[in-house]
């Protein structure tokens, strides 16, 4: 395996003789959990694995499990844990069942665990799988998935996981997707980790955890994002009717979808977020965008978006995109454009 995709960590002397093993999230650098969160101080060896790209651990896994299984033939190890962050929780899913670990740790998991809910071949490329049927019952006993309750397609297959896999330990955080970095931020991964290694209630504090009445939003809105996704999209009032935290994350879900095959419903799904919320970054960048790709029935507001679209970020691409707007409305290019393209003065 290339050296650069791992890193192993020994611990110190007085360490109980436990391993673990780290499968990072995508564009991660070796030697670290994700994006977010340095070298974790856990008492143990760490073996930290990487995978390149977007590739979830497909291009890697059998050289991926020849070095676990080196790893493990140095030591008689008393412990071996698995735990992964968003990628890499499909990654150490994928292979803890090769290993059966003591423990399998899942943040933000991104695997397909059933239908209707699931989105594979939407956001990864099709690549991902199924991978519940490799997991056994006595391993789904030692397994622990956590993911966000303001993720729709995450809290959504985490519903469906609760109820398939009962054995498992399920949580919700009231956090978007990345669950690490929120986790972080409290100043509770490593104990959060730590506790779900040893069966112990979650660490966090106590306005993370998801209450009942999350639940149902949490359904509801997996429900209308695969209604999206599908052939019979709902109405926009029933995403302009959940509570704001669903609403941004079912509205950004379904323009980043919608952007990679189908522009000009892109275009319309930002127009109807912005009339929830007029400063809604993402639909603002959604609505210009999808005027650059398509002529679609909102270029006007494209159109009278650039200045503020302009204003959020100035790259050569973003500059292009809002030249070819306004030439396509035949309007003049916004001032701000205009001072961001123009020549810095030698002092």
């Amino acid at each position: 395996m290339n050296p650069e995709l791992y890193q192993f960590t020994p611990g110190s002397p007085a360490d109980p003789a436990t391993l673990w093993v780290c499968f990072s999230a995508r564009n991660t650098k070796p030697g670290t959990f994700s994006q977010h969160a340095a070298t974790l101080p856990l008492p143990g060896d760490k073996l930290y694995l990487n995978a390149p790209g977007n590739s979830w651990y497909l291009d890697v896994e059998t050289d991926a499990a020849d070095l676990i299984r080196q790893t493990l033939a140095r030591r008689a190890y008393d412990r071996v844990v698995f735990f992964g962050n968003s990628m890499g929780a499909a990654g150490a899913m994928m292979l803890a069942p090769r290993f059966d670990p003591d423990r399998l740790i899942c943040l933000s998991l991104n695997t397909r665990v059933g239908e209707p809910l699931s989105y594979s071949g939407l956001y990864i490329k099709g690549v991902r799988r199924d991978l519940l049927p490799d997991i056994s019952r006595e391993l789904g006993g030692r397994t622990a998935v956590v993911n966000g309750v303001y993720e729709p397609f995450d809290a959504g297959e985490a519903l469906l996981l609760r109820e398939a896999r009962p054995e498992m330990r399920v949580e919700l955080l009231r956090t978007p997707h990345y669950v690490a970095p929120r986790l972080e931020k409290a100043g509770a991964l490593t104990a959060t980790i730590l506790a779900l290694a040893e069966g112990q209630p979650l660490p966090c504090p106590p306005e993370m955890l998801a209450t009942p009445d999350d639940l149902p939003t949490a359904a509801h809105a997996a429900r209308l994002l695969q209604a999206f996704v599908g052939d019979a999209p709902p109405d926009f009032a029933e995403v302009s009717a959940l509570p704001a935290a669903w609403r941004e994350r079912l509205w950004l879900a379904l323009i980043t979808h919608a952007q990679k095959g189908a522009p000009a419903d892109a275009g319309r799904y930002a127009a109807a977020a912005l009339k929830d919320d007029p400063d809604f970054i993402p639909a603002i960048r959604g609505v210009v965008q999808a005027a650059f790709a398509t002529r679609d029935p909102h270029a006007r507001l494209a159109g009278e978006l650039l200045p503020r679209y302009l204003a959020l970020s100035r790259t050569e691409r973003e500059l292009r995109i809002a030249e070819a707007v306004a030439r396509n409305l035949n309007i003049p290019l916004p001032a701000v454009a205009v001072q961001a393209a123009a020549p810095t003065s030698a002092m």
